[in-house]
């Protein structure tokens, strides 16, 4: 192995900078394919990605890219090229904020906190409760990657990448959350819809993990009844009879047609929009009019929009919006969590207690 010098020091950690803004640019370029994403406020339909968003954006690159390099050892790239080296910089610069967030927070929280749900004694069997209607004809309830191994001489430092704080927080309150998918999905809306704060953050997850199930795995309103007495609790007062109701059993898209017709934007029974526009989302979006306010903001189509509610990034996009949109963020600010649920859930307030537990074991793991 050479000795470093200055020069070949500051050449290797340039390289690295510089792998690392590829990484970061690759990101931005995948981002700018979300039509409308960028946008801060509803007014700003035409807003165009920016060259002073293009120069932060590289410079977050750079920074996680030469941190990166300094991990790794800036010997394995003085005078040197290794690709698979090279690609691992690339890929923290693609982490950039995530990398450098976690490149300091494992210096400071090296203990790891045991699982602190609230359904830590229990299998995980959280169900979308949210979009189960309220009874009245306001909305509904609403309801890095591992490197390949690495040749022997090369630094194996990249493949235990620390995790940023938000995904370490994320993993002790659901164990069996993606982190890797959604840490970043949660990442980007939080940042875009001003839930910056812990407690900004911890109301948004507890509400969340009961609307969506805690590992997030629940993104569509389930519609499929299969017993008469649960449909009758929830959906009574849209059928004249027990024997009508019978007619909808593990009939979804017809139930959801029944139901939901002529109320929250939505035509007759026979337009289909009940179905076309049932709850989606972390917080579940519900009805014609909600998913044309989200999809008017992030300027999509509604139909389309109403599908990327379905993805994690659409999802969580949805859920931020939410919780901006309709003065929630103040009340996760004086920690309100009552009056909170319902605005969210209604006078119903389904499972209030699991979301003041998830919203509080949320903001100790982030504490």
């Amino acid at each position: 192995m050479s000795e470093l010098t200055l020069g070949t020091a500051l050449s290797a950690l340039i390289l690295c900078g510089v792998a690392g803004m590829v990484g970061q640019g690759i990101r931005a370029v995948v981002g700018l394919r979300k039509a409308g994403y960028l946008q801060l406020e509803a007014g700003d339909s035409k807003q165009n990605f920016s060259a002073s968003y293009l120069m932060v954006t590289l410079m977050i690159g750079f920074i996680a890219g030469s941190l990166s390099g300094i991990t790794m050892g800036l010997d394995t790239f003085a005078g040197k090229f290794p690709a698979e080296s090279l690609m691992a910089v690339v890929a923290a610069g693609y982490a950039g904020v995530d990398f450098i967030e976690g490149s300091f927070n494992s210096r400071i929280k090296s203990a790891v906190s045991p699982y602190i749900g609230p359904d830590a004694k229990k299998a995980d069997g959280g169900g979308s409760v949210g979009s189960i209607g309220t009874g009245d004809d306001t909305p509904p309830a609403h309801v890095s990657p591992a490197s390949p191994k690495p040749a022997p001489e090369a630094d194996p430092a990249y493949t235990t990448l620390p995790q940023s704080p938000l995904a370490s927080a994320l993993k002790q309150v659901s164990p069996r959350l993606n982190i890797d998918i959604w840490a970043p999905a949660l990442g980007n809306a939080f940042n875009h819809y001003e839930i910056h704060s812990e407690r900004r953050i911890a109301a948004a997850v507890g509400q969340f993990m009961v609307e969506a199930g805690s590992t997030f795995s629940e993104l569509e309103e389930n519609l499929r009844y299969t017993t008469l007495n649960q449909l009758i609790k929830i959906f009574g007062r849209h059928f004249k009879d027990d024997q009508e109701a019978e007619q909808f059993l593990r009939q979804p898209m017809k139930l959801a047609n029944r139901v939901y017709a002529n109320r929250l934007g939505n035509g007759d029974e026979a337009s289909g929009d009940g179905y076309r526009y049932r709850g989606r989302g972390l917080i579940q979006l519900t009805g014609k009019s909600e998913y044309q306010e989200f999809a008017r903001f992030i300027n999509m189509p509604v139909e389309e929009a109403a599908e990327w509610c379905t993805t994690p990034e659409g999802a969580a996009a949805s859920g931020c919006w939410y919780m901006k949109t309709r003065n929630c963020l103040p009340l996760a600010d004086n920690w309100d969590l009552v009056t909170l649920t319902e605005r969210v859930n209604g006078k119903a307030k389904v499972n209030l207690e699991d979301r003041i537990a998830f919203s509080k074991a949320m903001l100790k793991a982030l504490s």
